[in-house]
């Protein structure tokens, strides 16, 4: 697996050295609009109906602050020709892959070398973020017809349409974060406030 970062003033694949349709999905973290309260707690009842047979893998975030956990896993386990064989990616693609998102979401819970990842890595790192500050991570994937958003705390995975004119899966996803998140952002959001990571 390789994650590459994503800086969207010049976000076009070749700038990255990347094939047109080499990215598989982006990890991106935005600021949250604390007038927007729309999908918070969205009823998990919502979810259950919901197949994977009718789009990408998707679980429910029923965990405080692992959203970025359920972004780099909502990436692994949409792009399973991209995992090691008895890893714990493959392990937990196998125990939810038939699933709906909130019986998959009480897999997750569940596991322990998990939740010890989760903490081991979720302490680490060199920056902090002040408490009036309200990031989220969320996967975006990119679909035939357009970029998957998958945001545990929503009930469902959001298709959004991209139209024609762009090349290939990166610019679709850099397109979709301009449009849904980046144009989206408050007031009080600098460019500092987005980043976004790459799987290729």
């Amino acid at each position: 697996l390789e994650f590459r970062r994503v800086l969207f003033r010049s976000a076009v694949a070749r700038d990255f050295g990347l094939p047109v349709d080499a990215c598989r999905g982006m990890v991106l973290l935005f600021p949250l609009d604390p007038q927007d309260t729309s999908i918070e707690g969205a009823p998990l009842e919502e979810s259950r109906a919901y197949c994977a047979a009718d789009g990408p893998q998707f679980i429910r975030q029923t965990i405080d602050n692992s959203c970025a956990t359920m972004a780099l896993l909502h990436l692994l386990l949409n792009n399973p020709t991209m995992l090691t064989p008895h890893s714990l990616s493959t392990a937990l693609r196998a125990q939810t892959a038939r699933l709906n998102p909130v019986d998959a979401a009480g897999v997750i819970e569940s596991s322990a070398l998990l939740a010890n990842l989760h903490d081991k890595f979720g302490g680490q790192g060199e920056s902090s973020v002040p408490d009036e500050v309200r990031l989220h991570f969320v996967a975006l994937l990119p679909g035939p017809t357009g970029v998957h958003v998958l945001d545990g705390r929503r009930a469902l995975p959001q298709l959004v349409p991209t139209g024609a004119g762009l090349d290939g899966a990166f610019e679709r996803l850099c397109h979709v974060a301009q449009q849904e998140f980046i144009s989206r952002a408050p007031d009080e959001a600098d460019q500092f406030s987005f980043s976004a990571l790459i799987l290729v």
